[in-house]
C-alpha cells in the first residue's frame, strides 16, 4: 500500500493541474522529499493563494524561504492575510506574528488568535480560552475546547470527550482530544480517515497514540486511494505514508 501511495504522489507531482501539483508537493515536502520542497519554493513566486499555501507548507518543515515569505506577509494591507501569516508562523513555532495575534484578540478572530498564542508562551490566550469554555454560547464553548486541546491544555478534556460523541464537529474534537494523548479519541480518529479534510492529521495523531499498525485505518485509506478525486487521493497517500513511515 505504501508503494501505491508513493506512486500516486509522484503521478500528481507531474500533473498539468497547478493546484493538484501544489498539493502533491506539499505532501512530499511533509515527508522530507526534496522534490516537494523545490516545487513549493517555485510557487512562492506566483503570489496569491497558491503562494500562501506553499509558504505555510514550507514553514511547517522550517524552510527559510517559506518563513521569510510569511514574515513579509505580516505587513500586508489586508487584515486577513496578516492574520493568516501570523497563524502559519505560530504553527511553525515562529513568534514573528505575535503582535498581529495579540491585535486579533480584540476582534472577531479572538479564539483563533487565542489558540495560537499559547504556542508562543503567551498566557493570556490560554486564559481567554478557559473563560470561553464556560460561555453560554454552545458554539463558542466548542471552539474554545478544541483550541485548548490543540494547546495541550487538559482543562478541555471532559468537554472534548462529550463533543466527540455529541458535537457538530466530532472530527475536530477528536483531533484536539488526541493532542491530549487521550485514547478515547481513537474510534473517532479512525472515522476521520474517511474525510479528506481530516485524514492527514488523523493519521499523524494515530501514530502518536500507537495505532499506526491497526488494520482498520489501512483498509479505509486503501479505499480512498482507489476511488477518490485527486485531492482525496493525495491526502490518503500522505496518510498512508505517515502511518507506515513514522512512529
Amino acid at each position: 500500500l505504501a508503494d501505491a501511495a508513493r506512486a500516486i504522489l509522484d503521478e500528481y507531482l507531474a500533473s498539468s493541474d497547478g493546484a493538484v501539483r501544489l498539493q502533491a508537493a506539499g505532501a512530499l515536502a511533509r515527508l522530507g522529499d526534496a522534490r516537494g520542497v523545490a516545487a513549493l519554493r517555485e510557487s512562492l513566486a506566483e503570489g496569491g493563494g497558491r503562494a500562501r499555501f506553499a509558504a505555510a507548507a514550507l514553514a511547517q518543515i522550517e524552510d527559510a524561504e517559506g518563513l521569510s515569505f510569511l514574515r513579509r506577509s505580516l505587513a500586508s494591507k489586508r487584515r486577513e492575510e496578516r492574520l493568516s501569516a501570523a497563524v502559519a508562523l505560530a504553527r511553525a513555532g515562529d513568534a514573528s506574528g505575535r503582535g498581529q495575534l495579540e491585535e486579533a484578540l480584540r476582534g472577531g478572530s479572538r479564539l483563533v488568535a487565542a489558540e495560537m498564542l499559547p504556542r508562543l508562551g503567551h498566557a493570556r490566550g490560554r486564559e481567554i480560552l478557559r473563560v470561553a469554555l464556560d460561555s453560554t454560547d454552545r458554539g463558542e464553548r466548542a471552539l474554545a475546547a478544541i483550541a485548548l486541546g490543540h494547546a495541550r491544555d487538559a482543562t478541555a478534556r471532559g468537554a472534548l470527550r462529550a463533543l466527540v460523541h455529541e458535537g457538530s464537529s466530532p472530527q475536530l474534537a477528536a483531533l484536539a482530544l488526541a493532542r491530549l494523548g487521550d485514547t478515547a479519541a481513537l474510534p473517532a480518529l479512525v472515522e476521520c480517515l474517511d474525510h479528506s479534510a481530516f485524514r492527514v492529521e488523523a493519521a499523524a495523531e494515530l501514530v502518536l497514540l500507537g495505532a499506526r499498525g491497526d488494520t482498520e485505518p489501512t483498509e479505509r485509506l486503501r479505499a480512498a486511494l482507489a476511488s477518490e478525486p485527486p485531492a482525496g487521493r493525495i491526502a490518503a497517500a500522505l496518510a498512508v505514508l505517515l502511518l507506515h513511515e513514522r512512529g
